[in-house]
């Protein structure tokens, strides 16, 4: 039995990302882990959505919906962590970020990890590969690394310096509206 783990940076990332591996590994009888680091509170204001929904409702909503669409994968509740940073705010605790996620791969002693690639366009996804891969490379762990991508940096630089920002993110609304 591997013991793998999928480290998301907001709820959603990792069933986005990895939702086939997680499946797949569950029903195979490996052990999968997921670490959810950040609490996804500001997924609508990301995206110029404007929504009556708080920052707090927010994160209790996306927690929940983590919870669902991991379950339908097969993932056990008990193998699936929140470490509850603030979304958007790695980059001022990437000490306590790097303390966390060595903590679980000592504990867990993974076969393989799963973690945001580095052209990510948001900012908590490129410090959590960098806190990640950081992390690996110190502990001298003998562990396969793969990396996903979900929202990879240039089409949408290209994008967001083509159309201006203000237009970028309209339309950016426009379709995850549709």
């Amino acid at each position: 039995m591997k013991k793998i783990i999928v480290f998301s940076p907001h709820p959603d990332d990792e069933t986005l990302g990895c939702g086939g591996v997680i499946a797949k590994n569950v029903k195979e009888g490996n052990r999968v882990f997921v670490v959810i680091i950040t609490d996804g509170r500001y997924a609508l204001t990301e995206a110029r959505i404007m929504s009556f929904i708080g920052p707090l409702e927010m994160r209790e909503i996306r927690r929940a919906e983590a919870n669902k669409a991991l379950e339908k994968l097969g993932l056990q509740t008990k193998d699936l962590v929140f470490l509850d940073f603030k979304d958007r705010d790695l980059k001022n605790h990437k000490k306590e970020v790097y303390d966390a996620v060595k903590k679980i791969l000592r504990d867990t002693n993974p076969n393989e990890i799963y973690y945001p690639q580095e052209m990510e366009y948001h900012v908590d996804h490129q410090v959590a590969n960098k806190i990640i891969k950081a992390v690996v490379k110190n502990s001298k762990l003998n562990v396969k690394k793969y990396r996903y991508a979900i929202a990879w940096k240039y089409p949408f630089n290209l994008m967001l310096h083509t159309m201006g920002e203000r237009s970028f993110y309209g339309f950016m609304a426009k379709l995850l509206n549709s």
